[in-house]
């Protein structure tokens, strides 16, 4: 209680096992998953700060439509491909389109063929977020370290306003292209 962060470590420590026998190897393919006009809220209760634009301690999503599949684990790096999600979150932040071929290992998350459509913009790139453990995005803008490569997209500050409420106002678009660290 009181610490800043996403409080992914109880889940980590939940699962944590010291036992070192060997069991088979995980077999986990569900095929298509499938997320059909569901809400979804994440609300950490240590805070009560309301802010402007996402409040990432207080997310709500609505009209969430997810299509997940081709699922597949090798040693301890999962892969999965999104073919398509879409939300509006209570901040007013509307996801019209989201595709990714998803891969996940224990010190990086990376999306290949990254499509996202906002109704203000339209990017295409490949990102990669590495860090040392899950405790990093406790503090992400310090600890995890991102990599994008862009091809020609745009990106609004009407859709960057909710992640930097700062530039709440602006309603300048970027031509974005290149690798970005």
């Amino acid at each position: 209680p009181g610490k800043p962060g996403l409080n992914f470590k109880f889940l980590l420590d939940y699962f944590a096992s010291t036992d070192t026998t060997p069991s088979k190897p995980f077999d986990f393919n569900p095929g298509e998953i499938r997320l059909r006009n569901v809400s979804f809220a994440y609300i950490d209760k240590r805070y009560n700060d309301p802010a402007d634009g996402i409040d990432f301690e207080d997310i709500r999503l609505d009209k969430l439509q997810a299509t997940l599949s081709n699922f597949i684990v090798q040693n301890d790096t999962l892969l999965a491909d999104l073919d398509h999600l879409s939300f509006t979150e209570k901040s007013g932040f509307r996801l019209e389109y989201m595709e990714s071929n998803i891969r996940f290992t224990p010190n990086e998350v990376e999306f290949q063929n990254l499509l996202i459509n906002t109704p203000n913009s339209n990017i295409q790139c490949e990102y990669k977020m590495s860090f040392e453990n899950a405790e990093d995005f406790d503090d992400y803008i310090n600890k995890v370290r991102m990599t994008s490569v862009f091809e020609e997209g745009t990106l609004s500050f009407l859709d960057l306003r909710y992640f930097a409420p700062e530039l709440k106002g602006l309603e300048h678009e970027i031509l974005i292209k290149g690798k970005v660290r």
